[in-house]
């Protein structure tokens, strides 16, 4: 039996691809660039009533959720400050609300499809949520979650009835689809490599396609369905794959990509058909927020910091005493905000004619003696700002969400410490309740407790180095140390798994891991290629012009293949779509894609000088680099940038105030790093600085790499008490974090390999 849907309009694929979003056909034809320079795109939906896709940008220095309606030029930013990482989201086009999973802070939230109203609806029983999907019609999401315990969840829409739905032969449960019309729900796991699907309750669960003839499932990262065919989303092919929805008989790669493609959606209005019966938020009368709810019903909500007013409908405030209410956004602020330039609130009210000169970074807090100091040094007993205004009524202050607030002993008033400093081992509060109704210290199954209650990757043990600072992983007992029988025994006594022997790597300290004879034990499996130092890649990354065996070993002796009639050569004999061919973008890497193109751009759009590539006039001197040469930028009158911006000494560009003084030259003048400037500026939340006064995220202090440019950020002292992984962290050789279920899982997360 085939299913196929009813409709004139040409269903459409879209998906995310690092800087770009895409559209194709479902045969992978007719490609379109919808969006491009974008940071690093992950999530991606759209609302086919106001024909706008949604988006999140995921990096290291600062998360934003943006839309782009394509009826209209430009991109709207949503959601920023109060991001981490948003890897899930989700279009609610009956209720008109935007649903999200942050995997950073561990929740899922929602707004209205503008921004308002952000309310965090679940927040506990999560610790990696990745997908999210919407089930309008019933008024329920469901989620994955792949942490040490991995689930699929369902709740009703309004954060009501949570479940885990789905909990048994999972890894990494990553993408997330639902069928509206036979009414299941499909995921793919990434760890063992399968795609499945249930009934909308959990129920008659059964497995589509795994591993095995087609090899066609590697890592999925994203999944949708129409009419009887599914499409996903691999990184480790960098493809887009199809097949039947039930059986998967007729598997096909339908487009590949130069980057990993993200998430993944069939473009049309079937994916977002409307209710046959009247939508419950017309008669609901919310003031703000309105939810659906299991049942075909909708409930009001209000957003952070506020609350339900007796009538059910209206929202009064809940702020604290440090934070600022606004006055017509239901939005409560931090009191530093406040005369700060930035319009935080959204309608001035933080931001009076009246307010004094303000001279410290948005984000910072003045001191009345126009000293800068950052938010978590307000009431830590310290007076930063040498005239005690930081220290003033501590008792009434609410420290933030990563502090624990010791309360007042005596004469000394309440006051602020770091929160990993709570239940540490070390009274830090003058009374000791910072140390009060601790849980006895626990690893995951795959770490080794310290003496000293910190948490190692078990691998460690026995290693030869201190990895727990008090030398408890290394015992003189290390000697004597028995091994599981599917692990291999160092010398030391250290125990690695056997998939390690004959790896390629060195993970024994005297190299027994790695004898001769590996050269003729070690296979690969048929579709997988075998470099010289015994690592199994891909086929498909065999000569491909990229070193994935790290030895050089898969580029070498290649034979240039021929291209299809669909493909271009380039110079360097690599080939690639042939639409890529003089679209504005350097798809080759010797750039030879985009020379002798020959192309007439219409009266409403601006021609790059040496791409060749078509741009909308308002793009033009916008702030933005839109062509690749960054021609729409040159000779531009003064630009005004935003609050958030600074403003490079051009005068023609506006970047992100995060980019200042970060070690790279973002302004084409180099103006952000301008020295003496840097000198002057104090680093944002959660940046370190370097001896040379750059600014750089804490995630990079001891991560191996050189990110100050002066080593500052890796100096032994430094790292010797400093550590980034948390308790469910994997750390690798090289300093990097990586979720614990990613070690030893065949696939190297970390740059260096020492996962695996």
């Amino acid at each position: 039996m085939t299913c196929k849907a009813n409709s004139s309009v040409k269903p459409m694929l879209i998906f995310s691809n690092r800087y770009y979003i895409r559209q194709i056909n479902l045969h992978g034809h007719d490609a379109e660039l919808l969006a491009r320079n974008l940071t690093n795109s992950v999530a991606l939906d759209f609302d086919w009533l106001e024909n706008c896709l949604y988006w999140s940008d995921v990096t290291a220095l600062g998360s934003s959720i943006k839309r782009m309606c394509l009826n209209t030029p430009g991109h709207q930013l949503l959601h920023a400050g109060s991001l981490q990482s948003p890897d899930g989201l989700a279009v609610d086009w009956i209720g008109r609300n935007l649903y999200w999973c942050d995997k950073g802070k561990d929740t899922i939230e929602v707004s209205t499809l503008d921004g308002r109203f952000r309310k965090v609806l679940i927040r506990k029983g999560l610790q990696e949520p990745r997908a999210i999907v919407l089930d309008p019609f019933q008024g329920y999401m469901y989620w994955t979650d792949w942490g040490d315990k991995p689930y699929i969840g369902k709740a009703g829409m309004d954060g009501s009835q949570f479940t885990k739905l789905i909990n048994e032969s999972l890894g990494w449960p990553n993408a997330l689809t639902i069928d509206y019309v036979t009414r299941e729900i499909f995921w793919a796991d990434a760890k063992e490599d399968y795609i499945a699907v249930a009934d909308l309750n959990g129920t008659n669960r059964r497995t589509v396609i795994a591993r095995g003839p087609y090899d066609a499932v590697h890592h999925i990262f994203a999944l949708t369905v129409f009419e009887d065919q599914l499409y996903w989303t691999d990184w480790v092919t960098k493809s887009i794959e199809r097949c039947h929805k039930y059986h998967c008989d007729n598997y096909t790669t339908i487009a590949t990509t130069t980057h990993r493609p993200m998430d993944i959606q069939v473009f049309h209005p079937y994916r977002q058909m409307q209710l046959k019966t009247s939508n419950p938020c017309t008669a609901a009368e919310c003031t703000t927020l309105c939810l659906l709810k299991p049942g075909g019903n909708a409930t009001c909500a209000c957003p952070e910091n506020y609350v339900l007013e007796e009538d059910k409908k209206s929202c009064r405030n809940n702020c604290t005493s440090s934070q600022f209410i606004c006055a017509a956004t239901y939005k409560c602020i931090p009191s530093w905000w406040y005369c700060d330039t930035q319009d935080d609130c959204g309608d001035m009210s933080d931001e009076p004619p009246d307010c004094p000169p303000f001279h410290c970074s948005p984000g910072q807090f003045q001191c009345s003696n126009g000293n800068c100091i950052q938010p978590n040094q307000i009431c830590d007993r310290v007076s930063q700002c040498r005239d005690m205004s930081d220290e003033k009524d501590c008792d009434k202050h609410s420290c933030l969400l990563t502090q624990f607030k010791c309360p007042r002993n005596g004469t000394t008033q309440a006051y602020c410490i770091s929160l990993a400093s709570h239940c540490d081992g070390t009274k830090d509060c003058l009374g000791g309740e910072d140390e009060l109704n601790c849980t006895p210290k626990t690893c995951l199954p795959n770490q080794f407790l310290c003496d000293n209650s910190k948490c190692i990757p078990k691998v460690w043990e026995c290693d030869g180095d201190d990895d727990c600072g008090d030398n408890s992983d290394e015992p003189k007992t290390c000697a004597a140390r028995v091994c599981p029988s599917n692990y291999f025994r160092c010398n030391s006594g250290r125990c690695i798994p056997l998939s390690w022997k004959c790896d390629g790597d060195y993970d024994c300290n005297d190299k027994e891991d790695e004898p001769d004879s590996c050269d003729d034990t070690t296979t690969c499996h048929p579709s997988y290629f075998k470099c010289q130092n015994n690592r199994c890649i891909p086929t498909r990354w065999h000569c491909d012009y990229d070193n994935d065996c790290g030895d050089f070993s898969d580029e070498v002796n290649c034979v240039l293949r021929n291209c299809s009639e669909s493909e271009f050569r380039c110079d360097n004999g690599k080939c690639i779509s042939s639409s890529w061919r003089c679209n504005g973008e350097y798809n080759c890497d010797d750039q030879s894609d985009e020379v002798g193109c020959n192309v007439t751009c219409k009266a409403n759009e601006f021609a790059c000088t040496s791409t060749n590539f078509c741009i909308l006039s308002e793009w033009h001197c916008d702030g933005d680099t839109d062509c690749a040469d960054g021609s729409d930028e040159e000779g531009c009158v003064a630009t005004t940038c935003q609050g958030w911006q600074f403003a490079c000494h051009n005068g023609a560009e506006c970047i992100s105030s995060l980019w200042q003084c970060d070690g790279e030259n973002d302004c084409s003048d180099n103006s952000d790093e301008n020295p003496a400037l840097c000198s002057k500026t104090a680093c944002p939340p959660g940046r370190f600085r370097c001896g040379n006064n750059l600014c750089i995220p804490e995630s990079k202090i001891c991560d191996g790499q050189d990110d100050c440019g002066d080593n500052s950020d890796e100096e032994a002292i430094l790292c010797k008490h400093y550590s980034n992984c948390g308790s469910h962290e994997f750390q690798c050789a090289s300093g990097h974090c990586i979720n614990a279920t990613f070690h030893c899982d065949h696939f190297a997360d970390c740059e260096d390999n020492s996962d695996e």
